[in-house]
């Protein structure tokens, strides 16, 4: 066979191996001995195939990273448990101050859903105005308050299009549930994302 065409099909096999397995590239440059050590070392590290999957991994840990960062950052800047004054804004009925009791952490999701729950007890029971004017609210239709005079119940959902209560982020689909019992200090909060 013509020494040259030889060649010629040595050099495309490893052109070809070249752009599709560098470790074979790696191994019959040095094998036919075509190309210098040093050279075969740094072509099989800049192969097109080792080039795309650094990539690919450069982009899967940035992705990890910023998917870690918004679970990170949207958990963290809730604190609901830490802000009557949110809570009123929220629901429209003022709370006393209060402490957090209990707190358990909901799991995440892998799309960043979570339900995290709080019992808070408030500095002073409710005072009877306030159960007044949270029956008013129910019988004009709220649809987001509900009770039957001794319990009382909170739910409310905002993001994805629905309506956002006013100071919150409406980028962020978040869910609150209270229930709370007439003259009692206990609040139980349910709060998350969904």
């Amino acid at each position: 066979m013509n020494p040259k065409v030889v060649a010629i099909a040595k050099w495309c096999v490893l052109l070809l191996c070249w752009l599709l397995f560098s470790p074979l590239f790696y191994w019959l440059a040095g094998k036919w001995g075509m190309v210098s050590k040093a050279r075969r070392i740094w072509l099989s590290i800049f192969s097109p195939n080792v080039v795309i999957l650094i990539c690919l991994l450069f982009m899967l840990i940035v992705l990890f990273v910023a998917y870690m960062a918004m679970l990170y950052n949207s958990r963290d800047m809730v604190k609901i448990y830490e802000d009557s004054e949110r809570l009123e804004r929220i629901t429209g009925v003022a709370f006393p101050e209060f402490k957090l009791m209990e707190y358990e952490k909901g799991e995440a999701s892998f799309l960043g859903d979570y339900e995290d729950k709080f019992i808070l007890e408030m500095e002073e029971e409710l005072p009877e105005a306030t159960y007044h004017h949270l029956d008013s609210i129910i019988e004009c239709g709220d649809a987001h308050w509900d009770g039957d005079g001794e319990r009382y119940w909170y739910r409310n959902i905002w993001g994805n299009s629905l309506p956002t209560p006013e100071g919150e982020n409406p980028e962020y689909d978040h869910f609150i549930e209270i229930s709370l019992e007439k003259g009692s200090r206990r609040v139980n909060l349910s709060w998350g994302m969904w």
